[in-house]
């Protein structure tokens, strides 16, 4: 990820609507959703959790996205992969990534579908557990992490309206007349 779009990734969270739980809880459920569930399901599960949780919706939704074209050729073999121990049936990545082929290719709702199904149990039971094992690892950490960037933000904000403020009592004039006079 480029650093221009980190930066706005950052503004995107510390300047979102809600508090800063608010907006932790919208980071940690898109994690979780994005990394369980596979491209093209993840959008309403998402979007429902945020709001049975009280989360920031359009941060749920963003936050989903840690899987997405460029990045599931990488995540999902080694999602799989993980979770084949996890389940105590080790497949080699190798395995992994040519039958993932179809499923990173599909265009369509209906092409995952149809992917997901060639996949078979060997496959998707191993998907869902490394998907469930690196989402309780990232949302917590994403959690934390957001909340104390939102609260470190909201901090410096306050300092800076503060500081002008106190530049304005200490005799700065409000009415446009300097020093120099007229």
């Amino acid at each position: 990820m480029r650093k221009n779009s980190l930066y706005k990734l950052y503004l995107k969270v510390v300047k979102a609507e809600g508090t800063p739980e608010c907006i932790a809880r919208g980071v940690a459920v898109g994690l979780t959703v994005g990394l369980i569930l596979p491209i093209g399901f993840q959008t309403l599960p998402a979007l429902a959790l945020a709001f049975l949780l009280k989360a920031n919706k359009v941060l749920s939704w963003t936050f989903t996205c840690v899987s997405n074209p460029a990045s599931v050729f990488i995540l999902y073999p080694i999602q799989c992969w993980v979770g084949s121990y996890l389940v105590f049936r080790p497949l080699s990545l190798n395995s992994f990534s040519s039958r993932f082929s179809s499923l990173t290719e599909a265009s369509s709702l209906s092409e995952t579908f149809r992917a997901l199904g060639e996949l078979g149990a060997d496959v998707m039971i191993p998907f869902f557990a490394g998907g469930v094992f690196f989402a309780l690892v990232s949302a917590p950490i994403g959690y934390v992490v957001s909340r104390r960037l939102v609260l470190a933000y909201l901090r410096r904000k306050e300092r800076l309206r503060q500081k002008r403020q106190q530049k304005m009592l200490q005799g700065k004039p409000s009415d446009g007349e300097g020093p120099a006079g007229s």
